[in-house]
This record gives C-alpha cells, structure tokens and sequence, in this order.
C-alpha cells in the first residue's frame, strides 16, 4: 500500500546495502475514457522508495512544477544513478510534457536533500537528451553516457547523434570522449567497426571488468521508421 500510481517510463535503482528501491519520474496513467480529459491530466509521478524485507512503500518526493532549489520536476526519458557510496541518487535529462530538460541534480536518501549540480538554464548538461543511457562507477566515481534523442532547439526537430560521456563526480566536469559522424550513407564496412546512432538502447556495465555492453534500439531513420536493431557491441575505456 501507499506505492506509486499505474505508470510507465519511470526509473529504479537498488539500493543493496538497505534493501531499499528507488523509484523516480514516469507518466502516471489515468482512468479517465475520454481521451481530451486524458491529455488534460497528464501527470507525473514522484520519487518513492520500497523496502523489500518489509514489503512496503514510503513516498520520498510528490512532483514539483516549481523551481526551487529543493524541488523535483518529475519527467519521463531520464536516467538515475545511485552512488551506494556517497548515498546520492544522480538524476538528469528527461521529458516533461513538451519541455526536453537538461539539469541535473543528487539526491541524498539519507538527508531527503537536493543538491543542483546544473539548473538546465545557464548552462545545460552536455550529455543530455532523451532516452540516453547512463552507468555509474562508485569505485572511479564517474558517471558513463551514452546519448539518445536529442532536440534541435533550432530546426525544432529531433535528430539522434552518437556520443559517449564521461562526468567525473569530483571534479564536476563532463568529458566527452567518442563522438561519432556515422551517417546513413557510410559503408558497410565502417559500420561494421562501431555501432551507428540509435535511442531507447540498452546499456549495461561491468564494473568489475570496466566493460560496457550495448544492445538494441531505435536508429532513428526518418525513411525507414519501422526500423529496429538487434546488434550487440561491448565497449572498453
């Protein structure tokens, strides 16, 4: 009892140590029939945290339409990182509604406390986008992007680029170490050496080993939209 509502996009981290999810953002359903009142109630959901042995749920955050310097935003498309160190939920990028969001921000789970790392407004997140992937290192203490859909503000469409990011957590600096120019147009056998742009991917990482594994996704391709792959690339820094 007490959990979040029937939802969808949202995202979960384990917290081992004390047996606890997390669970952030995602479009909350509604039972309404009537489609105009639907798209009038769209809302999100909060953060919540489940404790296994207990089977119980407990709500950290309700989502906030403010922009305090401890308001949550919730949004759909984002990536969460828990830090099993420093006890800090990382949360950035994502969607809300028509508004493609690029701050970027810790959570501690012990504290309840927001820290901004990046509003979205001075300055944006480098890696940001929609439906990117990210991994988290605790023992290098860096965080691993590999970027998705992003919105040209300019031509107000989108456009899926390959990119892969490194943010070092103590120097708060984000590098950005693969960029690719692969096109629709390169051969077969450059493709064939690294993976072409793609969204709503999977990504893993062994953080034993220090190897990404990538699966899937969308590449995007406007002439062919029902386009989906199923190639598998490993990645070691």
């Amino acid at each position: 009892m007490g959990g979040p509502h029937l939802k969808f996009d949202h995202q979960m981290c384990m917290d081992v140590e004390k047996n606890t999810i997390y669970v952030f953002g995602g479009k909350v359903l509604t039972s309404s029939q009537n489609v105009e009142d639907r798209a009038l109630e769209t809302s999100f959901s909060g953060l919540f945290a489940y404790h296994v042995p207990t089977n119980t749920w407990h709500k950290l955050r309700d989502d906030s339409t403010g922009s305090g310097p401890q308001d949550i935003r919730a949004r759909i498309g984002h990536s969460m990182l828990f830090h099993e160190k420093s006890r800090l939920l990382y949360i950035f990028a994502g969607q809300r509604s028509k508004e493609y969001l690029t701050d970027f921000f810790t959570y501690n789970v012990d504290l309840d406390q927001v820290n901004i790392l990046c509003d979205g407004q001075k300055t944006e997140v480098s890696a940001a986008g929609f439906t990117q992937r990210a991994t988290i290192d605790p023992e290098l203490n860096e965080i691993h992007v590999l970027s998705g859909s992003n919105k040209d503000k300019e031509k107000r469409e989108d456009n899926v680029k390959n990119s892969f990011w490194i943010y070092d957590i103590n120097q708060n600096k984000w590098s950005c170490i693969y960029h690719s120019d692969y096109g629709q147009q390169t051969s077969s056998k450059e493709s064939n050496q690294e993976p072409c742009p793609r969204f709503a991917h999977q990504l893993v990482y062994d953080h034993v080993r220090k190897v990404h594994y990538l699966f899937g996704g969308n590449p995007g391709r406007p002439n062919c939209p029902k386009v989906r792959l199923d190639d598998f690339w490993s990645l070691q820094l």
